[in-house]
């Protein structure tokens, strides 16, 4: 398979062929990961063509439901999701390196601290031993017999 799938449009064909490239210099197989070179390109369509409609149509941000509230647009929830595709199938085949990029969505704290290269705070546990009290501390050797 040295061609991509011909329903894709041309951001799918560049990730197709970018990511054949990567599989290829890794020494992978490329047959046996044909499938999910079809599925990270087409994640990659997905998402490309929903950018398009969401651009087309104006950006808009919430829609109103049948039952009269607002809510999250449609197209806005289908770039969620194929940008998520786009993540899960990128890392299978490496072409995300974990640490290098995150998942969507609000950071953790860890990656906030990891950001300013701040330490993890001490934990509730260690806090406690450091707030003993130093005269009731045993030594080795000095308990009574």
């Amino acid at each position: 398979m040295t061609s991509p799938p011909t329903d894709l449009c041309a951001d799918g064909k560049k990730a197709w062929v970018r990511a054949l490239e990567h599989v290829k210099g890794r020494d992978g197989d490329v047959e046996a990961l044909a499938d999910q070179l079809a599925l990270y390109a087409r994640a990659v369509d997905r998402s490309s063509r929903a950018n398009a409609a969401w651009r087309k149509a104006g950006r808009p941000l919430t829609a109103e439901n049948p039952n009269g509230a607002a809510g999250v647009h449609p197209l806005l929830k289908a770039i969620e999701e194929a940008d998520r595709a786009v993540w899960r199938y990128g890392r299978a085949l490496g072409l995300i390196v974990p640490g290098v990029a995150r998942r969507p969505g609000r950071p953790t704290l860890a990656d906030q601290r990891r950001k300013h290269n701040d330490p993890m705070p001490p934990s509730p546990a260690k806090k406690l031993r450091e707030r003993r009290d130093p005269r009731l501390k045993v030594v080795r050797g000095d308990r009574p017999a």
